[in-house]
């Protein structure tokens, strides 16, 4: 058996039967020669990972390959065949109708006044962190996380405080002047309990402290296995709307837009930072433009069904990594999380493999490939799987992958992690 064949999607596929076609057939198969493709995870390969086999495969530039919803091309093409020149394109009204139906339990009505667009969502925390704090302000950050916030913080003059993700009461102390954090978290779909969600948004109420959540990956949950959305950092305990938190979101992640891109927006209940938000986001130039606003409009108003579709196929991807784990007997410390579409491996964590599944009838692949798991980033660069560095976000000896692709590309990038073809 070779290291690129993926006996598990075969078996889930029988299991489930015709079914379950249609999330596999959403996925595009990644090139064979990505060096001529427009799309950066592919064209960039070679150059950034230059040790890498000519048949790598991408899973490191947080996008999907999947095309986006139609509706966002059709309003796209309608705008610029009937508009021209400087647009007045209002998004408030779609993210506000869309945040009360499909995330009904957001603790309260989304005014659409609470609502700011802007370019994307590391813009919004920059803004947000430059224009309400001081510089050499403390800004809590809990990691792991996504390297460009960490960025932010340092960027604007301002000392990260760092703290592990579940422990973010404990480093809350009240010489804090701001508290950064994905929820769900990347890269490893991380989620704090509803109650810690409220004791920190009290702790930041009574000192001051300015709560900035980026919660693009929040349309992709699957707590207790289920695709859902997430609930807005606070919701389930009515405190959403709370003057200390701006909410970050954005169409990019949840509908693939990130080639337009889709609009990104901020949500201030407090109406003083909100004014000076939106002044600096003016200020800067930093404001949405108008095509990625015409897409957010199309997708909110239109794309419901098409991300239903799209969690379910992730939701496969995820139920797959599970099914190999079994298949092969292999124990290692690999994380999901409840949300997002990321595989987070501990490189450095001893995993292991009985070597005979008992629900394996024919033990062929057994005998042509051995376990031999990846120990390091750079291995699994050799090896083929272009993941993102556990560094990045401040975690050595971890890889993160996308999940987002077609199944077989992560079964082949599973056997290349944790097995070798016998020389």
């Amino acid at each position: 058996m070779h290291l690129d064949e993926s006996p598990v999607l075969a078996l889930m596929l029988e299991k489930v039967g015709e079914k379950a076609k249609h999330l596999t057939s959403v996925w595009q198969h990644q090139p064979l020669d990505k060096r001529h493709s427009g799309r950066l995870k592919f064209s960039a390969l070679s150059t950034r990972f230059p040790l890498a086999p000519v048949d790598a495969l991408a899973m490191w530039i947080a996008d999907m390959d999947v095309v986006p919803p139609a509706c966002a091309f059709e309003a796209i093409n309608a705008a610029m065949n009937k508009s021209f020149g400087y647009q007045n394109t209002d998004i408030r009204s779609s993210v506000s109708r869309w945040y009360n139906k499909v995330h009904a339990n957001i603790g309260g009505c989304l005014p659409p006044d609470n609502i700011v667009d802007v370019t994307s969502t590391i813009a919004a925390v920059n803004i947000a962190l430059s224009t309400l704090c001081e510089r050499e302000a403390q800004v809590l950050v809990l990691t792991p996380t996504y390297g460009p916030l960490i960025e932010a913080i340092t960027q604007n003059g301002m000392n990260a405080i760092f703290a592990p993700f579940e422990k973010a009461l404990e480093k809350l102390t009240p010489d804090i002047s701001a508290c950064v954090l994905c929820h769900p978290n990347n890269p490893n779909g991380e989620m704090l309990s509803a109650q810690t969600q409220a004791d920190i948004i009290d702790y930041c109420e009574k000192h001051d402290i300015l709560l900035v959540v980026d919660e693009v990956h929040s349309e992709f949950g699957f707590v207790n296995g289920v695709p859902s959305s997430i609930s807005w950092f606070g919701a389930e305990v009515g405190k959403a709307m709370s003057d200390t938190v701006i909410h970050i979101n954005s169409t990019v992640k949840a509908f693939n837009l990130a080639g337009i891109p889709g609009a990104s927006f901020a949500v201030i209940a407090d109406g003083k930072k909100r004014r000076l938000f939106s002044d600096a986001i003016n200020a800067r130039h930093l404001a949405a433009t108008s095509l990625s606003k015409v897409a957010l409009n199309a997708v909110y108003e239109d794309g419901e069904h098409w991300l239903a579709l799209i969690r379910k196929a992730i939701g496969f991807n995820r139920q797959l990594v599970n099914e190999y784990l079994c298949y092969y007997g292999i124990k290692a410390s690999v994380d999901m999380g409840q949300a997002g579409f990321f595989l987070w491996v501990n490189l450095v964590f001893p995993s292991s493999c009985n070597g005979q599944n008992p629900n394996v009838q024919n033990q062929s692949e057994q005998n042509q490939k051995h376990f031999n798991p990846a120990t390091s980033y750079n291995e699994c660069i050799a090896r083929g799987v272009i993941g993102n560095d556990g560094s990045e976000f401040g975690a050595p000896g971890y890889a993160r992958l996308n999940l987002a692709c077609h199944p077989s590309v992560i079964e082949r990038a599973l056997n290349r992690l944790f097995f070798l073809n016998p020389a």
